[in-house]
């Protein structure tokens, strides 16, 4: 007789506009599928009247809120009835973002059963800052998870170094479902440049429309389109005016049907300070297009090798990157060659290998 495991991912919602909760809604499902596992979703503090990621039926959902809340004003809460809910339900195992595994700890009690799992979703700092906030809140998550998941392996050397007291690290990629065929339908007649992501200083837009005033003045035909909403949309469309690109770089707002688009470029970039994997990147490699990105902490390096499938710069070097943008747009037997080669490291993250790793690490417990 196999004994199913009960297993909950506690996150803060499952709104589209969230890479966790892609990545674990995705996992779940999966998980879902199999005899070995019965799986709950709990969210914290979701949002009403938005669509959701798609959620298995066989995947129960808990909802601590129907609306959003402020986690840090209903903290005690949030414990107390995430202390309630683990009680009536005895689930083996409980996963969580790393930045909010302070809630599971806190919330499971000092004679906890269940065996509890940190996955860092997030971008580390290289360097130890014993007085940040996060510092502490993955110190907890480190010394307190029976396991970490990290995604990167550049993530996992960091933990090590910074985190001494870990019991178990496994650094597993993020992964997406398929988005083609399997055939290459690249547009190499395409003259559109794509970008995505929040509209925030993280995302480095503002480097974007730099490296474009530069790009794109002698390519009048080319466009560079970005996706996606956030508080510095007003401040990126002042920095497009003022340097005459109306025409040429379009703020295109959000939209969840972004794996729709990709088949409609002719190259993705990507301009990130920092990241923690790159889920955007995995999607426009398996959507066969080329990747240019600056070599941000963490992701691009794992997924680009340079020169084959794209181009990894060095960060903030503006005018390197637009001198390979230049050569993309120049040069079309370029881009057909690099979109042949789009998944040559990200092969690693096909879903059944990632769901596979998954299955073992929770075999463990």
């Amino acid at each position: 007789m196999v004994l199913i495991k009960r297993i909950a991912f506690v996150i803060t919602g499952i709104h589209h506009i969230s890479g966790i909760a892609s990545a674990t809604a995705l996992i779940a499902n999966e998980l879902a599928k199999t005899k070995e596992f019965d799986i709950t979703l709990i969210t914290l503090t979701d949002r009403s009247n938005t669509e959701f990621v798609n959620v298995n039926e066989n995947v129960k959902v808990i909802k601590i809120f129907d609306k959003k809340v402020n986690l840090k004003l209903r903290l005690f809460e949030i414990i107390y009835r995430l202390n309630r809910i683990f009680n009536d339900n005895k689930f083996d195992i409980v996963i969580a973002p790393a930045l909010i595994f302070y809630i599971l700890h806190f919330a499971s009690g000092e004679n906890r059963k269940s065996k509890l799992i940190a996955w860092d979703h997030a971008s580390i700092p290289l360097k130890k800052d014993i007085f940040s906030l996060k510092y502490v809140i993955r110190k907890i998550a480190a010394e307190k998870s029976d396991a970490m998941v990290v995604i990167t392996k550049k993530a996992k050397s960091v933990y090590l170094q910074q985190y001494k007291k870990l019991k178990k690290i496994v650094q597993i990629y993020n992964t997406i479902d398929e988005l083609t065929n399997g055939e290459n339908n690249y547009n190499s007649n395409s003259k559109k440049i794509l970008s995505a992501g929040a509209l925030e200083n993280i995302k480095g837009f503002d480097l974007a429309i730099d490296v474009a005033r530069i790009a794109l003045s002698d390519h009048p035909d080319w466009q560079w389109h970005i996706y996606g909403e956030g508080k510095e949309r007003e401040n990126l469309q002042e920095l497009i005016i003022k340097y005459r690109l109306e025409n040429q770089v379009k703020l295109m707002g959000y939209t969840n049907k972004l794996k729709d688009v990709y088949k409609n470029y002719s190259f993705y970039v990507l301009t990130s300070r920092s990241e923690s994997f790159g889920m955007v990147i995995l999607e426009a490699q398996k959507s066969n297009l080329p990747v240019i990105a600056f070599d941000c902490p963490y992701g691009p390096n794992e997924l680009i090798e340079n020169e084959m499938n794209g181009f990894i710069i060095k960060s903030y070097d503006v005018e390197k990157m637009a001198d390979r943008i230049i050569e993309m747009i120049r040069n079309p037997n370029l881009r057909m060659n690099m979109s042949s080669k789009s998944m040559i490291l990200s092969g690693n993250m096909k879903k059944d290998n990632i769901v596979s790793q998954w299955k073992s690490l929770l075999s463990d417990f």
